[in-house]
């Protein structure tokens, strides 16, 4: 894998972890999740594949044509993951107003 491939697949498996995974628990204000051993991680089999697809178009803006690259998984990736769930509860008429997706206590 190329670098910038492996940095936007790190990337779109941040937005995954920060749907899914991130919940910030607390108890009368004080946080649960204190260190890493409290913090909840996808693992390889916990996150879907992906495939990388580039579109190379030069920035009409500077001189050398160049853009910035790796960060652009945390832009769709949200939009996308929950257009997939209310996709899937489309029968339910199911409807997400906040993200991230995750459960609460």
């Amino acid at each position: 894998m190329q670098p910038l491939e492996s940095r936007n697949s790190a990337t779109l498996r941040r937005s995954f972890n920060n749907h899914f995974y991130k919940n910030d628990r607390r108890h009368k204000n004080a946080a649960w999740t204190t260190t890493f051993q409290d913090y909840l991680l996808p693992t390889a089999p916990d996150v879907p594949s992906c495939t990388i697809e580039h579109v190379e178009t030069p920035n009409p803006l500077n001189p050398l044509g160049v853009k910035g690259a790796g960060e652009g998984g945390t832009i769709p990736a949200p939009a996308a993951i929950i257009a997939a769930i209310e996709d899937a509860l489309s029968p339910f008429a199911v409807r997400f107003v906040e993200m991230p997706l995750c459960g609460r206590l």
